[in-house]
C-alpha cells in the first residue's frame, strides 16, 4: 500500500504571490510537509505513513523500500542510545494495509468534527466529510474513523489517527485530504507553510520543495 502525501486544505484559493519565497530550512530525514513557517517541523515522522519515507530498490517485489534516516530513525531512550529502527532487521517494500495513518496539526484541534468509532454509528465515506480517505487511481471514498489522541499533555504533540474500516489494496496510492478542522476555540487551522506551499505551487527556488512540486501537483491538486 502506499500513502501519497498528506493533504491539509484549508481553502482552494489559487496563489497571489508575486515573488517566490525565501526557501525553508529541512531537517535531513524529516518528511518536509509539517514544516512550519519559522522552519519547525511538527513531527519529524508524520505525516505517516508517507511515500516520503520510501526509497528505490530494484530488488523488492514493489521496487521500493521503507526507509528512516536521521531524526525520523527510532532510537532507545537509554545511553548509549542505539538503533530502534525494525527496518534495518525486518526490511518492508511498503506499508502496511492495516496501519493508521497519523499526522498532527501542531496546536489542539477540536474532536467533535472527528468522532471515534466508539462514539459514533456512521463511518465516515461521504464526499463532504473532512477529513477524507480517497482511493487515487477510482476516486472512491474509503469508509474511516477519526480518533483524536485523548493522552497527549502538549498540544504541540497531539496526534490525530485515521482508521480505515476495509483493507487497503495492495501497490494503490491513497490520499487524505484534510479540510476545515479547527481548534477547541473555532479557529481554522491553517496548513504548514511547507504544504502550503506546494498547494499553491509557489515554492520558489527552495531544493526540497522544488522536486516534490511536480508530482504533488500531478497525484493530488489535478
Amino acid at each position: 500500500m502506499r500513502l501519497a502525501v498528506l493533504l491539509v486544505v484549508t481553502a482552494a484559493s489559487a496563489c497571489t504571490c508575486t515573488e517566490p519565497p525565501e526557501p525553508l530550512v529541512f531537517v535531513a530525514g524529516c518528511s518536509p510537509l509539517l514544516v512550519d513557517a519559522a522552519s519547525k517541523s511538527l513531527d519529524c515522522g508524520l505525516p505517516y505513513p508517507s511515500d516520503f519515507f520510501l526509497a528505490d530498490d530494484p530488488t523488492t517485489p514493489t521496487g521500493k523500500r521503507i526507509v528512516f534516516t536521521g531524526p525520523a530513525k527510532m532510537a532507545t531512550a537509554q545511553i548509549p542510545v542505539r538503533s530502534a529502527d525494525i527496518m534495518e532487521t525486518f526490511a518492508a517494500d511498503g506499508f502496511s494495509p492495516n496501519t493508521g495513518i497519523v499526522w498532527s496539526f501542531g496546536v489542539r484541534a477540536d474532536p467533535r468534527p472527528c468522532p471515534a468509532s466508539s462514539t459514533t454509528p456512521r463511518p465516515r465515506s461521504r464526499p463532504a466529510s473532512p477529513p477524507r480517505l480517497i482511493e487515487a487511481g477510482t476516486g472512491r471514498r474509503i469508509p474511516h474513523f477519526i480518533d483524536v489522541d485523548p493522552r497527549a499533555v502538549d498540544d504541540a504533540r497531539e496526534a490525530l489517527v485515521m482508521r480505515p474500516l476495509e483493507v487497503l489494496a495492495e501497490r494503490t496510492r491513497y490520499i487524505v485530504a484534510i479540510s476545515g478542522v479547527t481548534t477547541p476555540e473555532g479557529t481554522v487551522i491553517a496548513p504548514p507553510e511547507a504544504f502550503r506551499r506546494l498547494r499553491e505551487a509557489n515554492v520558489g527556488e527552495d531544493a526540497v520543495l522544488a522536486p516534490l512540486l511536480a508530482t504533488t501537483t500531478t497525484r493530488c491538486f489535478r
